[in-house]
């Protein structure tokens, strides 16, 4: 189930960013529209996968210790910008969805929607990293 919603929240960012720069650019409100519905359905997708995310991590520590006690010492580092990664792309997107309307230069907020891609982008490598060790 994880890696269903991770996949989803790697790409969602950028779809909803492209909306939204489509909507400033064409002054066309439906791509702003679009861009704002996008923005919502990630969030739960974001929500699903860290819960599933944690499960997973959980996992690593409890049915295999063994490995954990000896690939730990790789995939740590990894693991931990993973999740500086992840809280940061976090934090952006709740100021992200928090903002809209709120500033009178719509570039600025579509501005905040690019930490929000860099983010989740830094994540998918960090994880995808911790992965092809366990492989």
């Amino acid at each position: 189930v994880h890696i269903i919603f991770a996949t989803i929240g790697v790409g969602m960012p950028l779809m909803f960013a492209i909306a939204e720069f489509l909507g400033i650019k064409k002054k066309d409100p439906k791509y702003i529209a679009l861009a704002k519905r996008w923005s919502k359905g990630y969030t739960i997708t974001v929500a699903v996968g860290v819960v599933t995310g944690t499960i997973i991590g959980l996992q690593l520590s409890l049915v295999w210790p063994t490995f954990m006690k000896m690939g730990g010492h790789v995939i740590a580092l990894p693991l931990f910008m993973e999740t500086f990664a992840f809280f940061f792309e976090a934090i952006f997107l709740s100021i992200y969805l928090y903002t809209w309307n709120r500033f009178k230069n719509q570039w600025i907020h579509f501005l905040i929607s690019l930490p929000v891609i860099i983010g989740g982008s830094f994540s998918a490598f960090f994880i995808t990293s911790v992965n092809s060790f366990m492989n």
